[in-house]
């Protein structure tokens, strides 16, 4: 019976939008700090199939206003 499947935010704009109000601005600081929201995975490439990069993934969020798109998932 292998390991549980873990829960990730849903989309990889909400993925980004919790690595920018981490502070998350690099592949290092993503190393360091995503383990602050046990939503964010280890490997987002392995879980997003819209993976483009990280630069992709981390300008996702500050490019759109974040009031909008959280569908409903509380960032704060």
């Amino acid at each position: 019976m292998g390991k549980p499947k873990k829960n990730f935010y849903p989309t990889i704009f909400l993925a980004s939008l919790a690595a920018n109000k981490l502070g998350i601005r690099t592949l290092s600081d993503y190393n360091l700090l995503a383990k602050n929201d046990p939503l964010l995975p280890s490997s987002p490439y392995t879980v997003y199939q819209d993976w483009k990069g990280f630069r992709h993934f981390i300008s996702l969020a500050r490019n759109a206003d974040s009031r909008y798109c959280t569908g409903g998932y509380n960032l704060n």
